[in-house]
């Protein structure tokens, strides 16, 4: 009789190898990002950023409106916002640069909600009608409030 565990991942690796395989993975990215953001700087990186600040002067006090556009469409393309996180506190300060990424954020959120529940509701119906999607979708209907704060303070991914 099998107790259904795997000595074996699919890949022919021992399945306590592959969180450090990972780590591995994840500090020689990080190494490699910070040995470009090195040559970077030290070629002339430096030049890019003022030629950021001047075209950003250049828009005035649209600047930070035109960049939380940019933020709220670059969170809903799913791609990571850490960079213009940055971005923003470098090129308009902690207090403005804040403001700024949290109005970004927020409509990046409402839009990317927007277009979940426009282009995604029916498929996400099909599955959340039987099976194990049934009881939190009835949660939410009944209870929507309390069923996301319940939600946003379970631990995971």
């Amino acid at each position: 009789m099998s107790s259904g565990l795997s000595t074996c991942s699919a890949h022919g690796g021992h399945p306590a190898r592959r969180p450090a395989r990972r780590a591995t993975l994840r500090a020689g990215l990080l190494l490699l990002l910070l040995a470009v953001l090195g040559v970077v700087t030290l070629t002339g990186g430096g030049r890019a950023l003022e030629q950021a600040r001047d075209q950003v002067d250049t828009w005035g006090m649209w600047a930070p409106l035109a960049f939380a556009v940019l933020y709220a469409l670059t969170v809903t393309a799913l791609a990571p916002a850490i960079v213009l996180t940055t971005s923003a506190g470098v090129l308009f300060g902690v207090v403005t640069g804040t403001a700024t990424v949290l109005t970004g954020a927020t409509a990046g959120a409402a839009l990317s909600f927007a277009l979940a529940r426009r282009l995604g509701r029916s498929a996400v119906a099909r599955w959340a009608a039987d099976g194990r999607l049934a009881q939190p979708a009835t949660l939410m209907a009944r209870r929507g409030f309390t069923a996301v704060l319940l939600l946003r303070l379970v631990p995971g991914p």
